[in-house]
């Protein structure tokens, strides 16, 4: 018993040793931001000090804050990182109260744009907290209105980046909400912020995978288009502009499609839209070729489709691809064919759409493809398509278990003891979910009315659609201007 008492007297004496230690080191940076250094130095003290003051259990926290607030001074006192930090733990802890006391302190003793930014953000989280999901968005918003325009470079990254957040956060609130256009405005609006070049690009990526999922969701079809124009207009890589074809294809307006294809061939001759090396980046051309595959899916030319679709040039092999599945046995035979003979880069693409598709025959094209012993880039993602067939796709993986491709049988093994682990419900549910995500991204949620499309460019790139406000898509480019 003595030694239990020994043990919690030196627990005692190292906690007390531990906060005295967080309280001189933040009483040093502190002083250290009070000199007046570098921006960028001030903002490392500033989120240090924060990081440093959360760590203490929450009385001692609270207490720290108020011995090191300095409301008379001319400058800020470092302290604003701190009271968001510590009204998080608060948050966190279901203390609400505390935590909404502490932010109104905050905003009280910290209203600059760069500081009051994340002070919002703090509210939101509050109000999410607390289930007042139109509070929330109301905080949101109001961190959106922030003023930069008398701000130095790094209070204006600062308030760019909560602003970033911000719209994150509205997107998927008003996605929740059914609204999608305005959805798509704030996925938009959103920005990395990033210095490294993983950061960009990982944002780059599940940003375009929000924004095809908000534009595939959309009810108002003019809208759809207007902001699928709009991209292509502005020289587009064509993520977006692959839900053109299918809308007017839908709506029975091809001819009005064929129309805003010669548009942007003349608006592209007078250079109107930007251009690149690369001649599958323009849409007059993917739009042809989109056309020129819908004649030959209505003609049933399943042989003509796939030399469109092994044209090395050819930039609409999406849509080519989506055309031979839509031709039953006959489309989904040729395919298989294609797989055993087209270039690696080419079978991706084959294979999602043969895995997306609702037809039995597809899924067994995509499992004799992995039976095989032909390359592939990504052995997981091609035992998950294979998987993702339901109950055929749990057997075919039995025996991809056995494959001679070493890294495919892997994986066919990390798939079933996943599903040895969570059993065969919650197995299936978990692929039926991803199925779900792919179609999300490819697939209309809605059909248009018939003839209820724009008939030209200049009609579409007319409509009026709902906009974010605040839109700060230009990221470190607008900071450097």
């Amino acid at each position: 018993m003595c030694n239990g008492i020994a043990e919690n007297v030196r627990s005692a004496e190292t906690a007390a040793e531990r906060q005295k230690r967080v309280e001189e080191r933040v009483a040093s940076d502190q002083k250290r931001f009070l000199a007046g250094p570098a921006e960028r130095i001030a903002l490392n003290l500033r989120v240090g000090i924060g990081y440093d003051i959360a760590s203490l259990d929450s009385k001692s926290a609270i207490s720290l804050l108020k011995q090191l607030r300095k409301p008379d001074t001319t400058q800020t006192d470092g302290l604003d990182f701190a009271y968001v930090q510590v009204a998080k733990v608060c948050r966190e802890n279901k203390n609400y109260e505390q935590c909404r006391v502490l932010l109104e302190e905050a905003l009280e003793a910290y209203p600059q744009p760069s500081m009051a930014g994340s002070i919002m953000l703090g509210f939101a989280d509050l109000a999410a907290g607390q289930n007042e999901s139109n509070k929330e968005r109301e905080w949101l918003e109001r961190c959106l209105d922030l003023d930069d325009a008398t701000e130095s470079k790094e209070a204006r990254i600062e308030i760019l980046h909560a602003k970033s957040l911000a719209h994150g956060r509205l997107a998927h609130w008003h996605e929740e909400a059914g609204d999608f256009v305005r959805a798509y405005s704030h996925h938009e609006s959103t920005s990395s912020f990033s210095s490294c070049g993983t950061g960009y690009f990982e944002h780059w990526y599940w940003r375009r995978i929000a924004l095809r999922r908000c534009l595939a969701s959309m009810p108002e079809h003019k809208h759809l288009v207007k902001l699928c124009l709009m991209k292509a207009t502005a020289g587009d890589d064509g993520f977006t502009r692959a839900f053109i074809a299918p809308l007017y294809r839908d709506a029975g307006q091809l001819a009005d499609l064929a129309r805003i294809a010669k548009d942007f061939e003349r608006w592209e001759r007078e250079s109107k839209i930007p251009q690149f090396d690369d001649e599958k980046n323009r849409t007059s051309e993917f739009l042809s070729e989109c056309l020129a595959a819908e004649t030959l899916r209505q003609q049933g030319d399943t042989d003509e489709l796939l030399k469109q679709f092994l044209t090395e040039m050819n930039s609409a092999k999406s849509y080519i691809a989506n055309a031979l599945a839509s031709c039953g046995s006959k489309g989904i035979a040729t395919m298989r064919t294609a797989l055993a003979t087209s270039p690696i880069h080419d079978r991706d693409m084959l294979l999602q759409v043969l895995a997306d598709s609702e037809s039995p025959c597809a899924h067994r094209a995509v499992v004799e493809f992995a039976e095989s012993d032909a390359e592939f880039d990504n052995e997981y993602v091609l035992v998950q398509y294979v998987a993702d067939g339901g109950p055929n796709g749990i057997k075919a993986l039995s025996r991809l278990a056995r494959h001679t491709n070493p890294n495919r049988a892997e994986a066919a093994r990390s798939n079933l003891e996943f599903l040895r682990n969570v059993g065969r419900a919650s197995y299936e549910a978990e692929t039926s979910k991803r199925r779900n995500e792919r179609r999300s991204i490819t697939v209309l949620k809605h059909k248009p009315a018939p003839g209820s499309l724009p008939r030209c460019l200049d009609e579409a790139l007319a409509i009026e659609v709902p906009a974010a406000s605040s839109p700060i898509a230009t990221g470190h480019r607008m900071i450097a201007e």
